[in-house]
C-alpha cells in the first residue's frame, strides 16, 4: 500500500524524465536547476515530507538540499508524527505551505487572499 501512494506523488513529479544526476550534487555544487524544476512541481510539498519522514540525507527533494532540510528535522524532533498532507486551495493549506518554508501554491494563496479580503470587509462593515 505505502508504495503505491508513494508512486502516485512521484509520477506526478515535475523531475519525471530529468537527469537524477542534477539531483544529487556533488559537495559545493550549483543546485539552482533543480531547485527551478521543484519550484513548479505540484507535489513539491510531498516530496518534502518523503524526504523528512524517511530520513533522506543526500540529494535535493522537495526543492530543499539536505543541509536544509536537517535545519528542517533540527525543528522537528520532538514531533511524532509525520507531517499531514496539504489542504490544497485553502487559508490552513497556505499557513501549512508557510509553516514548512514552502511558496503556497497559487489555490492556496488565492484562498488566503480570499479570506484577507473577506475580513477586512467585516471589520469595515463593523464599524460602519
Amino acid at each position: 500500500a505505502r508504495g503505491r501512494a508513494v508512486s502516485g506523488w512521484r509520477d506526478r513529479a515535475e523531475c519525471i524524465g530529468t537527469d537524477p544526476e542534477l539531483f544529487f550534487p556533488g559537495r559545493g555544487d550549483d543546485t539552482s536547476a533543480a531547485k527551478a524544476i521543484c519550484a513548479t512541481c505540484p507535489v513539491r510539498a510531498e516530496c518534502l515530507a518523503y524526504a523528512l519522514d524517511n530520513d533522506i540525507k543526500f540529494g535535493i527533494f522537495g526543492g530543499k538540499s539536505e543541509r536544509e532540510r536537517r535545519r528542517l528535522r533540527g525543528g522537528m524532533r520532538d514531533r511524532c508524527r509525520p507531517l499531514a498532507p496539504i489542504d490544497h486551495g485553502t487559508t490552513r493549506g497556505y499557513l501549512q505551505h508557510r509553516r514548512r518554508h514552502l511558496e503556497p501554491c497559487q489555490a492556496c494563496r488565492e484562498a488566503y487572499i480570499r479570506r484577507v479580503v473577506t475580513d477586512r470587509q467585516a471589520r469595515k462593515d463593523d464599524a460602519a
